[in-house]
């Protein structure tokens, strides 16, 4: 009793250009979402939410807009890291160091 197809799994989450124009492609020609991921070999979970995330409210999913904004996304600076700071990573390390010598010492009386 099977639930659906088994997608590939891939290494990358981004679509490529050309699965882009396949889907907008078919889309444009009244083809289901489903089908669509069927064909591209992706979830409809992804292609659904690659659309929704690309696709500016109230127009229809367009191949060109969809990669305009994702390359533009892309470009944004991210989020720096939590642990460039100095201080805090000494500090982490200090409290690791610390957690170390307990866990060290509790093996060492049993």
């Amino acid at each position: 009793m099977g639930y659906g197809v088994a997608m590939p799994t891939r290494s990358y989450k981004h679509l490529t250009a050309e699965e882009r124009e396949t889907l907008s492609l078919g889309l444009a020609h009244d083809h289901s979402l489903r089908t669509m991921a069927r064909i591209v070999g992706r979830a409809p979970s992804t292609l659904s939410r690659k659309m929704a995330w690309n696709t500016p409210r109230g127009h229809p999913y367009r191949a060109w807009t969809a990669q305009h904004h994702a390359t533009a996304r892309a470009h944004h600076p991210r989020r720096p890291r939590k642990l460039l700071a100095p201080w805090l990573w000494q500090d982490v390390l200090r409290h690791l160091a610390t957690l170390r010598d307990v866990s060290a010492g509790c093996i060492l009386t049993t």
